[in-house]
């Protein structure tokens, strides 16, 4: 089954990562035009208050 979202595989996190991982992950998200800016501030807000 295609992915109906339309959410790339990348963004969807396993919920075990550890936060430097998910940094990591969102960072890399960043640095490859996936997100924009905006979007990491606040994804990565989420991940160092959550």
């Amino acid at each position: 089954m295609e992915n109906p979202s339309g959410i790339q595989r990348s963004i969807v996190q396993p919920a075990h990562l550890d936060p430097v991982d998910k940094l990591e992950r969102l960072k890399k998200l960043l640095d490859d035009g996936v997100i924009d800016d905006a979007q990491f501030r606040r994804m990565r807000d989420l991940i160092a208050g959550g």
